[in-house]
């Protein structure tokens, strides 16, 4: 959905039940390198959040997210990056 027109901004949850989320991303970058992507998760693996942000993720946010951290993490600039 992300890649079939252009959005202003993508939440990826990397726990996607058809396909892994850093693979959405990997593609969502090489197709639209400047989409802007937030990832969020249930874990704290920190590995997989350098991985998503070396991938081009804007932000890595953990679950439970709240609305304050979601807001936050959108007004930020894009060239900020966010754990």
């Amino acid at each position: 959905m992300a890649l079939s027109d252009a959005r202003d901004l993508v939440l990826l949850d990397l726990g996607l039940p058809d396909l892994p989320g850093e693979a959405v991303l990997r593609r969502l970058h090489q197709q639209r390198p400047r989409q802007a992507v937030l990832v969020w998760s249930a874990t704290a693996d920190q590995q997989a959040q350098r991985r998503c942000l070396m991938l081009g993720a804007r932000a890595y946010l953990h679950k439970p997210l709240s609305l304050a951290d979601l807001l936050s993490a959108i007004a930020a600039p894009a060239s900020g990056r966010h754990a």
